[in-house]
This record gives C-alpha cells, structure tokens and sequence, in this order.
C-alpha cells in the first residue's frame, strides 16, 4: 500500500486552518508512527515523533480499557492542560491528534 503524505499534508493544514487555537495536528498509525503532521508555528520546536506516539498509546490504551469494560467504541480521548488540550480520535487505520 502506497501512503500519500502530501495528501494527508494538505488535509491536515486544513485542520489547523479551521481553529486558531489549533498548534499542531498530527496523524499516526496505531503503533505510534507518524505518518504526517503540519505545525502553526515552525519556531516552537516540538517532538511530533514522540507526542504522536504518546497520543497513539493513550488511545489504544484507552480504546482496550473501553474494550475491556464492555463500553463501546471510543470516540475521542481529551487530555487538558493549564495551557492547552490534546485531543486524539480514531481517523480510518490511523490516528489523529490534534494539540
């Protein structure tokens, strides 16, 4: 299978077009990989690597947890911060993040 990062790219600046207070959005596989991201601000440094693959853990750990609960599917992981949220969602075989 053959991924089309510059599509995925143009989706994700979408994204982070719709909201100002978006920072970052960032697509990964479910192992943790990152597969695109795009970032409002190219001067504030950030490990997209290591945040997608924190995000993509949190999920699949809160999606097994729902599992084993017997709750349903999982819609949406929120993490919130004194100065920001992370938010992570299931998108296809992927999943996205947006901080």
């Amino acid at each position: 299978m053959t991924v089309d990062v510059k599509a995925f790219e143009r989706i994700l600046a979408d994204v982070i077009k719709a909201e100002s207070g978006i920072k970052k959005v960032i697509l990964v596989d479910r192992t943790g990989l990152t597969i695109a991201y795009t970032t409002r601000f190219s001067y504030f440094k950030v490990d997209v690597e290591g945040i997608g693959a924190i995000a993509s853990a949190v999920y699949c750990a809160s999606e097994e947890q729902g599992k084993s609960l017997e709750l349903g599917e999982l819609q949406i992981v929120t993490s919130e911060f004194d100065q920001g949220k992370i938010f992570a969602s299931s998108c296809g075989k992927g999943i996205l993040c947006v901080i």
